[in-house]
């Protein structure tokens, strides 16, 4: 399974990769620490999966989701720091959204991405 990471936090992009692989949920993991860069990767190849930070400078979560509407995209599991319930009911509203993880991440929110899979 390939997954890609879509926060402006290196650390804890870093946290999240080394989660992922100890699981064992994938050993293929790509990090975007700009939604815009991870846009433009869209057009080359599609993960399996997305985890997306909602709040970064430049282009955040919210932006990313509008501008891939058009688009086949793979699920994503929105990971933020937000405990705004009205922000929660939102994004699981959406579509191609499968999950919220609230940060810090845990390795049993990653065990349980994979159950769900």
């Amino acid at each position: 399974m390939v997954v890609w990471q879509i926060d402006d936090d290196p650390v804890h992009t870093e946290l999240v990769e080394m989660i992922i692989r100890r699981t064992g949920f994938s050993n293929d993991t790509r990090s975007f620490h700009s939604a815009r860069a991870a846009l433009k990767a869209l057009d080359q190849s599609l993960p399996d999966l997305i985890l997306l930070d909602l709040r970064m400078p430049d282009m955040d979560g919210w932006e990313f989701i509008e501008l891939t509407r058009s688009r086949k995209m793979p699920p994503i599991v929105i990971v933020t720091s937000s405990i705004d319930a009205r922000e929660k009911k939102r994004a699981l509203e959406i579509p191609t959204v499968r999950g919220w993880i609230e940060k810090p991440v845990r390795v049993e929110d990653i065990v349980d991405l994979a159950v769900d899979d």
